[in-house]
């Protein structure tokens, strides 16, 4: 990885860049404060105190107003805007804006002026160690009655995508980072949902297939090995998980995650909870709108449901075909970004992010929703402007 980047050792630096790891991690760091003080509204209470104090810490470092972002972020508004009044003007929608306002725009504002990204690489790097860990030890209270195992499982992957980007870009401290996301693994698959733990196996493998760190022969051989690996965990892994499954059940747990597992097995269960039905239903509404734009609302009125679990399907009913090429051009760009042998601190938080992002969205969650995604697209246009005046 290239390490030539502009050091300004100046304190501003540092005090965004744990601002802006604070504010990424959030629902990672909070997580285990939210479950444990259930059903007291104390997390309630917290958040948006939480929220208030980063941010406006981050607000004490502000320096210049980037004219690329500015535009990139008055644009995403009137956009939104125009999307709602021109389709749906319903409290639901609404309250999108609301949420997209308040957990994507306004961190978009403060974060866009960080200029040292070494440091916040190293900070947000740290951070996800930390808290990885935090959260694997933590796993059983996912298991506590009143929880969203979901939740649990996406909070802990979020803080592996860029531990798995150091493993695949970096020399530092990989043998503690491999620990780390492979007891993460483990704890998700057992613990979590399957959509986190597919999400962030899946990135590793891209990272790792596209690193040049690596030689060609060495993924080879990885590949062989985890196709025999799988092979050979297919046949012996159910005796494995009803062990597990009626050992926790026997500690006063029930994982939902084994079971599941346990059921589709065993014939007895259907592994897309139910998803397939839903991703039908969407697939029909493109092709009955011609592949045009329908607004924000409009899967969640025709169905009943609040999102199709799909970010491909939700895209094109709700912006219609020119943005799915938009997004698909931007994704391919991403992975050209991280193919090639120069990549800096900037791309190696940022892509990883993405990339992890949209195979989340394409199992689960809601892009308006999704702080990540807008924070890496954040940083993709700084990256922009970066290159443009020749900054890295």
């Amino acid at each position: 990885m290239n390490n030539n980047t502009n050091h300004y050792n100046s304190k501003p630096d540092l005090v965004l860049a744990i601002s802006f790891s604070l504010l990424f991690f959030k629902t990672s760091l909070l997580y285990p404060i939210k479950v444990l003080t259930f059903p007291s509204n104390i997390y309630y209470v917290i958040l948006p105190i939480y929220n208030f104090l980063v941010i406006f810490v981050g607000l004490l470092a502000f320096r210049r107003i980037n004219a690329v972002s500015f535009i990139f972020l008055l644009s995403l508004i009137l956009y939104v805007l125009g999307s709602i009044v021109y389709f749906d003007t319903s409290p639901d929608s609404l309250d999108i804006l609301s949420v997209f306002i308040k957990s994507v725009l306004v961190p978009f504002v403060v974060f866009i002026f960080i200029r040292e990204y070494d440091l916040l690489y190293r900070v947000m790097l740290n951070l996800s160690r930390s808290v990885s860990m935090m959260l694997c030890i933590l796993a059983p209270i996912s298991l506590l009655p009143n929880t969203n195992y979901m939740e649990y499982g996406f909070s802990l992957s979020l803080t592996l995508v860029i531990v798995a980007a150091n493993i695949a870009y970096n020399k530092c401290f990989v043998k503690l980072d491999i620990l780390i996301l492979l007891l993460g693994l483990f704890v998700l698959f057992l613990f979590g949902n399957r959509g986190a733990f597919i999400a962030v196996a899946l990135l590793t493998f891209f990272l790792y297939f596209l690193s040049p760190k690596f030689k060609l022969i060495s993924k080879i051989k990885i590949l062989v090995i985890t196709i025999i690996s799988l092979i050979v965990l297919l046949f012996s892994l159910l005796p494995i998980l009803k062990f597990v499954h009626f050992w926790l059940i026997d500690l006063g747990y029930r994982s939902y995650a084994t079971q599941k597992y346990i059921n589709y097995l065993t014939g007895s269960g259907d592994l897309s909870s139910g998803r397939t039905s839903i991703y039908d239903y969407g697939l029909g509404l493109v092709n009955n709108n011609n592949f045009f734009p329908n607004g924000l609302n409009y899967f969640h009125s025709m169905s009943g449901e609040l999102y199709t679990h799909n970010f491909i399907i939700d895209i094109f009913i709700s912006h219609g075909f020119f943005a799915f090429i938009l997004i698909s051009v931007l994704i391919l760009g991403l992975i050209f970004v991280l193919r090639v042998s120069y990549v800096t601190h900037l791309t190696l938080i940022f892509v990883p992010f993405f990339i992890y992002t949209i195979l989340k969205l394409s199992l689960s969650s809601y892009v308006w929703y999704e702080l990540p995604f807008w924070m890496s697209v954040c940083l993709l246009f700084v990256y922009i402007y970066r290159c443009e005046n020749n900054l890295d």
